[in-house]
């Protein structure tokens, strides 16, 4: 395969202006794009059969910080609303984050990321006007094409476009995350983001969650991303008052489940079959070192950490397992006498979601019908007890 020169920052801009038709994609992401261009050209052999796989996400980063600028100027009275106490699932990927993101998305009390504003923030339009928005109806096609390409995240985790998703991708508009590296390979920008603080990734990701949520400002946030482990302190320091809650599995089950996850979308992207050998010690090594840092996080933080059941997750790509659940707050945000997360449990969370978007949360056919319905309850009961009062 005839090796090429993977382009250079200029002409990933060109690029992306070309594909959305605008021009302005802000400033303060030159230096991680050029950091991440300079990678691929020194990681990996870039050819004709992948330059097309390995720089689409990232103009899909690039659109993405576009649509987020033009929103902005539609919209600057957004970046003045307040974000209240969000509540955020985090943990070490395969922990059970996705099934209880799910779960609690049915809630009428919160909004949530659905993945086709992250790839297109804008105001979030009427439900009902989704099949006829040009851009839902690409991002719809797109995740289509990309499942077809690589089927094995049908089974190990699939997102469809009008369901919510984690903020991984929204965070990545940056270029400072580990999601370029978690999907190419690349050594030398892990190097290079491992030593960045991550704030001002948290702000802007803040500003994209005030554009999103610009026509339901009061509604609460529900967020959910593994990857907030490994930079708590810039996601508190960003919202001060969020509820987090971390889920747990042995870590001997769900590294070799994330690197089930990785290894095909790894080999898409790099065109060839990459030994699964060589996802390993890096995802062993990012997550052992993003939850000790989590770790140091929570135990210097003025607040408890309450503690709930074991619950079981369905699954059907890792054969389940044991999950942990805890959550923890800021001890000045908490509340004598009321739920510590502050949630309003008096709606019933069966009328949070026209059936369209339901059908994301549980799915019988995949997960067993039973025992998928009595894992997910379990975890409700536990994120119920876990924001009773302590007091």
């Amino acid at each position: 395969m005839t090796e090429v020169v993977f382009p250079g920052v200029d002409q990933l801009l060109g690029q992306a202006s070309s594909a959305c038709g605008m021009n302005d994609f802000g400033d303060g992401f030159t230096e991680g794009l050029g950091a991440l261009v300079d990678a691929i050209r020194a990681d990996l052999p870039v050819n004709a059969g992948n330059v097309q796989q390995l720089s689409g996400p990232i103009l899909s980063l690039l659109v993405s910080r576009a649509w987020s600028e033009r929103g902005w100027r539609e919209r600057p009275d957004c970046l003045a609303m307040p974000i209240r106490a969000p509540l955020v699932v985090t943990g070490i990927p395969r922990t059970g984050t996705t099934a209880l993101h799910k779960l609690l998305s049915m809630d009428p009390q919160f909004q949530g990321l659905e993945q086709w504003l992250i790839g297109t923030p804008m105001p979030r339009p009427p439900r009902l006007a989704w099949d006829t928005n040009p851009q839902f109806r690409a991002a719809v096609a797109n995740q289509q094409a990309f499942l077809d390409a690589v089927p094995a995240l049908r089974v190990s985790h699939e997102v469809n476009a009008d369901e919510v998703d984690e903020c991984l991708n929204l965070l990545a508009q940056s270029f400072v995350s580990h999601y370029p590296a978690t999907g190419f390979g690349l050594p030398g920008y892990d190097r290079w983001w491992w030593q960045r603080d991550e704030t001002d990734s948290y702000r802007r990701y803040a500003d994209n969650l005030r554009l999103i949520g610009a026509d339901d400002p009061g509604k609460r946030w529900l967020l959910k991303n593994p990857g907030h482990i490994t930079h708590l302190d810039a996601l508190l320091a960003v919202f001060p008052d969020a509820c987090v809650i971390q889920t747990h599995r042995d870590p001997a089950k769900c590294i070799p489940s994330v690197c089930g996850v990785i290894w095909p979308a790894r080999c898409f992207f790099q065109a060839w079959q990459t030994d699964p050998r060589e996802i390993g010690p890096r995802e062993l090594w990012l997550w052992a070192e993003s939850a000790e840092r989590a770790q140091r996080v929570r135990g210097g933080a003025p607040g408890a950490v309450l503690r709930c059941p074991l619950c079981r997750f369905p699954s059907t790509s890792d054969g389940g397992g044991r999950r942990h659940l805890s959550a923890f707050r800021p001890r000045s945000r908490r509340r004598r006498g009321t739920a510590d997360a502050g949630l309003d449990r008096r709606q019933p969370a069966a009328q949070a979601r026209p059936p369209r978007v339901q059908r994301g949360a549980v799915r019988p056919e995949r997960a067993g019908h039973p025992r998928a319905l009595r894992g997910l309850h379990d975890a409700a009961r536990s994120v119920r007890a876990m924001t009773r009062s302590t007091s």
